[in-house]
Parts: structure tokens; sequence; C-alpha cells
């Protein structure tokens, strides 16, 4: 049986709308399956971001020394390695016919690097990293909004001569420059970010870690740490401090060359040695004295032209049995 209802006028005729005669009507059950469809849709959402979150890997080697911790899909892989350049850490894809072979993310952090505005000429100076790739600065081009982190202070893109394209971010995090460069095939760019953005808003950095220490910085605190050990002494105001071999220079200095009776011994021997610094060590014992038994000299060259300059000295002590230390270190013996 069918129920005729009146819906609607128009011109004055009464339109007539037919509905099957039913215990619950049409519209609610359309809402019924409406809402059942966006529940199952949810379901799905929810597990395929389930999904998605299990099969990302985890990149983090802290404990050696690299500053930087991120999530990545499994489509990519990662490695991590530092120099006296810096850190840096590059997630490449894996071999997938060769599509996004060459495409990456990496991230660098160049060792003594303070600012984004300290490092930009290493990136677009006439020798810098564009310059040396053949790669085109896109003046004009407007960068991802959301490529724009809180440690971003710059986006640089460009093109390159292979229908590759890409951006450059500079950046500060914990005293730190930071350069990021992502690359990808131009027709390949939406697999590309997919991927790269799973990284890019999942990545740390160890503020324990930061800032990079360049090689000069940890030769200077190195260098600092063993003078510690030692009494500094003040250089000799004569022109012997300059020298082709600093073992002379050291033995002229402080040196005994007058015959000692007993068990005197004297050695002089390089610690260390490089382009920047060389390490003489001059050790004496068994010295005629009532309380002193020995004395080591620690002496510091820089280089001076094509010879060495004393540059720094410090002195050490190791007493008799009953006068003091029998280690050596800078208290006096009694």
């Amino acid at each position: 049986m069918k129920k005729l209802i009146l819906t609607a006028i128009t011109g004055g005729i009464l339109i007539p709308n037919i509905i099957g005669c039913s215990s619950k009507n049409s519209a609610f059950e359309d809402t019924n399956i409406a809402d059942s469809q966006l529940e199952q849709t949810v379901i799905e959402t929810e597990e395929s971001k389930s999904i998605s979150q299990a099969n990302l890997q985890t990149y983090d080697e802290t404990s050696a020394g690299i500053p930087v911790k991120a999530q990545y899909p499994q489509t990519m892989e990662v490695s991590g390695m530092g120099s006296g350049e810096g850190v840096g850490v590059f997630f490449k894809f894996k071999p997938q016919d060769k599509v996004l072979e060459e495409a990456e993310v990496h991230f660098f952090l160049p060792a003594g690097g303070k600012t984004a505005a300290e490092i930009e000429p290493f990136v677009t100076g006439p020798n810098g990293l564009m310059a040396n790739n053949g790669w085109t600065l896109v003046k004009e081009a407007q960068p991802p909004q959301d490529l724009m982190y809180p440690w971003v202070k710059e986006i640089i893109t460009f093109s390159t001569a292979q229908e590759m394209e890409g951006h450059i971010l500079l950046g500060e995090i914990e005293g730190q420059a930071l350069q990021v460069t992502l690359l990808y095939p131009r027709e390949m760019a939406d697999n590309y970010w997919s991927a790269a953005k799973t990284v890019l808003d999942s990545v740390e950095f160890d503020p324990n870690l930061l800032p990079i220490k360049s090689s000069e910085d940890e030769l200077a605190l190195e260098t600092s740490s063993e003078r510690s050990a030692y009494e500094e002494l003040p250089l000799p105001e004569d022109n012997t401090l300059v020298g082709v071999e600093p073992e002379k220079i050291a033995l002229d200095i402080f040196g005994i060359s007058e015959p000692v009776e007993g068990n005197f011994q004297e050695k002089v021997s390089l610690a260390d040695s490089s382009d920047d610094l060389t390490i003489v060590t001059l050790t004496q014992t068994g010295l005629p004295d009532d309380s002193i038994e020995g004395m080591r000299y620690r002496l510091e060259f820089k280089p001076d032209e094509d010879q060495w300059r004393l540059n720094w000295v410090g002195r050490q002590l190791r007493c008799y049995s009953g006068r003091g230390s029998q280690v050596w270190g800078i208290e006096n013996c009694r």
C-alpha cells in the first residue's frame, strides 16, 4: 500500500511525493548507513595509521656521539658518520627500479659552526655546495611552509640539470649550525615527500652532544686538560725558543749538561706531534737534592715558518721517600 503525501506547491499545483509505508523511514536508514560508513572509515584510518607507525624504523646512534635521532620508513636506509669537519647523517631510499636511488635527506652539523648565517657561504658561495654540484638557485620559488620547523632560519630552493630539485634548510639548534639537504627527482616528488616528512617531523637533536667541537677545539680542550697536571713555568727570555728540533730546544733550556753523581738519568722524548702542535717530555730522575728526586717537563711547540717555537712549559715533581709524594705531581717536596 502506498501513502500519498503532498510535499510542495509549485505554481498553485500540489506536487505529490510517493514513499513506501514502513516501520522505519528511508532518511533514518540513510543516516544510520552514513554513520556506519564514517565509523568504518575512522576504524580503517586508525588501523592504517597503526600499521604505518609499526613499519617505521628508529635511527639512534647517540651512544656513538651522533646527536641525531629520527624515525624513517622501511623504504629508506640510514648511515651516520663523524669527522673533523662535523657530523653527517644520510637517509637514502633503498633501490626501487632506480626511481629514487639519488633521493636523500641529508643532515650535516659542521664542527665549529654556530649560526645559519655563518655556514650560508659554504652553501651558496663560489666554492660552496651548490656550485660544486652544479645546482641552480631558484630565486622566485616559494618553499613549502610545512618545512618551517622551529630550528629553520632559511630555506634555499634549487634545481639540477638531471631533472632533480630540492631544498636546503639552514638552521640552528642548541648553539649548533645545521644544514639539511632535501634532494629528489621532480617527477617523484609525492613519493619522496611522504617519506622525507616522516624523518623531518620526528627528528630530535641530543643537546648533550651539541655543539659539535672542531678539531682545534678538541685539541685545545685535550691540551688544557693535560696541562692542568703540570705547574706552568715562565718562558725563558732569550732566542733559544725557536729551532728545527724541539727535543734539542728542550735540552738546551732545561737539560743538565754538567756531570751528576749517583743514579741521575735524563731522557727527552717526543710525546705527540702534528702539523699544529709538537709536545716534548723531558724527564730527570735521581737528582742530587735532599727532597726532590725527579723533575718532568712538558714543552709545547707551535709552528714558526719552517721551525718550531716553544709556546708553553709545565713542570712536575717527584719526592724522595719521607719528603712528599713519590707520584708525579705539582706539590712541593719537603
